[in-house]
């Protein structure tokens, strides 16, 4: 693995192959192995698509059909990985699963020593360390504003940017939240940050 903490953040899946190059030589080339985090009975339809792009091993860590996750194996999937995705889905059962859980701390230590991670649509919005949830997740009685992994300081992701029309929810929440930065990624963007710092789009 190249050093420095590389983090990609994705719009949608459509940006997976304008980041792939990067990504995997990032995490060790022809033998890097990837685990993907994901949620819901739509993974097995994007997994074929992840391993035909990434053409590398990927192992998959998700919830059984009751929502339990196997912590055991997937701490031991983690710590055979050289690089970590987090794939789309409802953003309040990932941050169930992956921050409000054992793994936040796992996770934390992985980046922590260089192994890059790569957030597609609610996968980025994990990153941070706030969340500010939006649409059809929105719930009146309880924080639409969740604790995210803090692998990023002071900013908020907000993926499906223009398609969802999302300037204004990111403003009011940055403005709330006294954050300095807001990344607004549409469905065919990507960027790519270096230990925190913007690298290129």
């Amino acid at each position: 693995m190249l050093e420095g903490k590389k983090l990609f953040l994705l719009g949608d899946t459509r940006a997976l192959k304008a980041v792939t190059e990067d990504f995997l030589s990032s995490a060790g080339g022809p033998s890097a192995k990837i685990a993907q985090l994901s949620f819901g009975g739509r993974w097995r339809e994007y997994l074929p698509a992840y391993q035909n792009v990434l053409g590398v091993e990927v192992q998959v860590v998700v919830p059984d059909e009751y929502g339990v996750l196997d912590l055991p194996r997937a701490i031991t999937i983690l710590g055979q990985s050289t690089g970590i995705m987090i794939g789309g889905g409802p953003v309040r059962a990932y941050q169930h699963l992956f921050v409000q859980s054992p793994l936040r701390q796992v996770l934390r230590n992985l980046y922590a020593r260089g192994v890059p991670f790569m957030g597609v649509s609610a996968g980025a919005m994990l990153m941070p360390e706030h969340i500010a949830v939006y649409g059809d997740e929105l719930e009146l009685n309880s924080s639409n504003v969740l604790e995210g992994l803090g692998l990023l300081e002071n900013c908020l992701v907000m993926p499906h940017f223009t398609e969802d029309v999302l300037e204004r929810r990111l403003v009011d929440i940055l403005s709330e939240l006294r954050l300095s930065t807001g990344w607004g990624l549409d469905e065919t963007a990507g960027v790519l940050l270096e230990n925190g710092v913007f690298v290129r789009a």
